[in-house]
């Protein structure tokens, strides 16, 4: 392993949430996770972030943040440096040896998962290059949308709070996948998160998720993670009768 001035860091991330490393750093390597994080650097944006990543930077980072979007706990170990951080683990090499050589079964096997990873690589590179064209920096994308379970659509909704994930029947927490709204014109609605419901679409005491005014908006979080804790609810109303609809999906943890 050849290492120039780099730190390591491990620990575990709960779902939805964030772990911030304020070290300033060129390059950022994944040593270890259990499970595909993403990972936010100075400017905000995302990418895929998992065992045997390393990306090196042209500029200086002064800040990195993983996000977990899984709906369990993930555990990791990465490495911040201002140079290169080479580990020979991140490249396999040598003679590959099967548990039954004799097997057909078992090379194809191997020969699968290894043109499923040439795939995923090359797709995840398409991606990058479209994304990226006239970028200075390379960054990893990896497609992360995914659809809830759990589901609920209102339509016309009024001045009277919807209650659309109740708090009583979260115990144990809630991943908020996708959230798409629209209004009438000269309309406004809003959405709350906590444990009661808010008073009015514009309730300052209350957490506000989102919200909009404006004739024939849309708001939506692009299927971005939302974790809700338990004890929760989630809920949907606007300033007058039949201001505004909503469909949003979410998985219970």
């Amino acid at each position: 392993m050849t290492i120039s001035r780099y730190q390591t860091y491990t620990g575990t991330i709960q779902p939805g949430e964030l772990f911030t490393i304020n070290r300033a750093g060129r390059s950022v390597t994944c040593f270890e996770a259990s499970a595909g994080l993403e990972i936010v650097i100075d400017d905000g944006s995302s990418s895929a972030f998992f065992a045997g990543v390393s990306v090196d930077f042209d500029y200086e980072f002064k800040r990195i943040q993983l996000l977990n979007p899984n709906d369990t706990p993930v555990t990791f170990q990465v490495a911040t440096a201002m140079g290169k951080v080479n580990d020979n683990r991140l490249t396999a090499s040598g003679i590959l040896r099967v548990a039954d050589p004799d097997s057909g079964a078992s090379f194809s096997a191997v020969r699968a998962a290894a043109v499923d990873v040439a795939n995923a690589v090359g797709e995840l590179s398409k991606r990058a290059n479209e994304a990226m064209q006239g970028s200075n920096m390379f960054m990893l994308y990896a497609p992360k949308h995914k659809i809830g379970t759990s589901f609920m659509y209102v339509q016309g909704v009024g001045s009277s709070p919807v209650t659309l994930i109740d708090p009583a029947v979260n115990t144990s927490g809630v991943i908020i996948r996708t959230v798409v709204a629209n209004n009438g014109a000269g309309n406004g609605a809003s959405i709350f998160a906590g444990p009661s419901a808010p008073a009015s679409w514009v309730d300052a005491t209350k957490r506000q998720i989102y919200s909009f005014y404006s004739s024939y908006t849309q708001c939506y979080n692009h299927c971005d993670p939302i974790h809700l804790p338990a004890g929760d609810g989630l809920y949907f109303l606007g300033n007058q009768g039949g201001s505004a609809s909503l469909s949003v999906t979410w998985d219970y943890l």
